[in-house]
């Protein structure tokens, strides 16, 4: 998707392709529509390749360019709605396969009508919820945008730590001060995206404003830096332009005490950055050694000589708590665990998600009426679904579960034979 976007960038910038409508008109929507099947993101492509037409004035392009971009959109939509009205689409395998908080099997819209989709006991979306989530997004957004510019905030704090408070993982007073250089850089950034609209480069400054709204009306803060990334060479772009303008504006300082504490700060800025972007490299290097991906006997022995990034001890123990099953379980068993497609893949036996229920009894109920074999309650950081909501059904149905096995933190559990 990065791709491509810098590909539209390039085109519309590129002479010889604006020498013939032909040849860039054809090439963008090319682009826009690899775009939007790519990501859903896309959208933002799209709104920022018709709104550099308009805000040059040149609107039959940019009624052209709607009408062209509303084909792949219009044709997702109608393949969307298609497979929503399908029979299969109305019954479902088991009770909460559909519902709104099981995120891989329904539509963004629906499931972007609750309030929290990893809370779905908040409630649905209102008009007031809606404002304050983009009012809430919107605070958080500038931070966000100076780690897309250089580092997630933890990597500029996790030298210091290392180096004086090795094996803590938060130092109040070192996290706080890694947010100083990423706002720093994200006040570049947004000089840099003004310097881009005095010199009318519309296009860049539009995709960044169309993908911050559509970030915006999301209720995943903590997915800010991912959803950024592609925007990732836009960004460095700006902070570079802002970075440039204020090394003009310290040139022209004459107070020497102003220009030394001046020129000390960018140095300072952009060693830190180098130091912190060192670290995450070194850190995922490292990564891949740390700890070694489980090798059971019943998968590929190629798999012991796999490694993957930031794979950590949760994701070991959950490895070898799938394969335990695998060799312990019928080929009907039915496994409810936070990661039920890699599950499927490893083990060939069917995974569901645990429903994401607060009241423990209904929790419960609806894993039996899947009915679900084996539970896993993981130590996963990605999500906590199963300890949040898993954990407290199995503790209300105590007689319904054993343990069958565990590892480390990693819990099995299994459903007990009825009479």
């Amino acid at each position: 998707y990065t791709l491509v976007s810098v590909g539209l960038a390039l085109t519309l910038a590129n002479q010889w392709m604006n020498a013939r409508w032909w040849r860039r008109e054809p090439a963008g929507f090319a682009l826009v529509a690899a775009g939007f099947l790519l990501r859903t993101a896309g959208l933002a492509l799209m709104a920022a390749w018709v709104a550099e037409a308009l805000w040059r004035r040149q609107w039959r392009l940019g009624a052209v360019r709607a009408a062209l971009a509303m084909m792949p959109f219009v044709a997702w939509q109608l393949h969307v709605s298609a497979v929503e009205h399908s029979a299969e689409y109305h019954a479902p395998a088991y009770a909460y396969q559909r519902a709104p908080y099981q995120f891989y099997n329904v539509s963004y819209a629906e499931n972007l009508k609750l309030v929290d989709p990893f809370q779905p006991e908040l409630g649905r979306t209102t008009l007031r919820t809606l404002v304050a989530r983009v009012g809430a997004n919107l605070a958080a957004l500038p931070l966000a945008v100076g780690e897309a510019a250089s580092e997630a905030r933890g990597m500029w704090a996790a030298p210091v730590k290392t180096l004086f408070y090795p094996g803590r993982k938060t130092v109040p007073w070192v996290d706080n001060a890694a947010l100083v250089p990423v706002a720093i850089i994200a006040a570049l950034a947004f000089a840099g995206w003004v310097i881009l609209l005095r010199r009318r480069v519309w296009f860049p400054v539009w995709l960044i404003v169309g993908s911050v709204g559509l970030v915006c009306s999301t209720p995943w803060p903590q997915q800010f830096l991912r959803y950024l990334a592609p925007l990732a060479p836009f960004i460095a772009i700006a902070f570079t332009l802002g970075l440039v303008a204020s090394v003009r504006t310290l040139q022209r300082v004459k107070r020497g005490a102003t220009r030394i504490l001046g020129w000390s700060a960018l140095a300072t800025l952009l060693g830190g950055a180098a130091v912190a972007h060192a670290y995450a490299a070194a850190n995922g290097m490292q990564s891949l050694r740390r700890v070694p991906p489980a090798s059971p006997s019943n998968l590929d022995p190629a798999w012991s000589m796999r490694r993957w990034f930031y794979y950590d001890q949760g994701w070991a123990d959950w490895d070898r708590a799938v394969a335990w099953i695998a060799e312990n379980s019928t080929p009907d068993a039915i496994v409810a665990t936070d990661a039920p497609h890699l599950c499927y893949l490893m083990t060939g036996r069917r995974a569901v998600m645990p429903p994401m229920e607060a009241d423990a009894g209904m929790a419960a109920q609806l894993l039996a009426d899947v009915p679900v074999t084996y539970l896993v309650i993981d130590e996963l950081d990605f999500t906590d679904i199963s300890r949040r909501y898993a954990a407290p059904a199995v503790a209300h149905d105590s007689a319904g579960w054993k343990e069958v096995k565990r590892f480390n933190k990693t819990i099995i559990f299994e459903r007990n034979e009825r009479p």
